[in-house]
């Protein structure tokens, strides 16, 4: 079963984050995004081609980072 929703979810609120100018929580929630990926590639449960998006642009190929 995949879980990129963690990786959405944490998106979500970074995104939140950073549109109400909480720049270390989004510097934090980007750290954990990258981890969360790593994490979830490890445990096969995570696409390569979301993962190496999400290290290299900070955002999901899906746009979940655009609301």
């Amino acid at each position: 079963m995949s879980q990129d929703w963690m990786i959405d979810v944490l998106a979500d609120i970074r995104q939140y984050a950073r549109s109400n100018r909480f720049p270390a929580l989004t510097e934090i929630l980007d750290d954990a995004i990258i981890v969360a990926a790593a994490e979830l590639r490890e445990r096969g449960e995570i696409c390569s081609v979301v993962e190496d998006d999400v290290i290299e642009t900070g955002k999901l190929h899906r746009g979940v980072d655009d609301h």
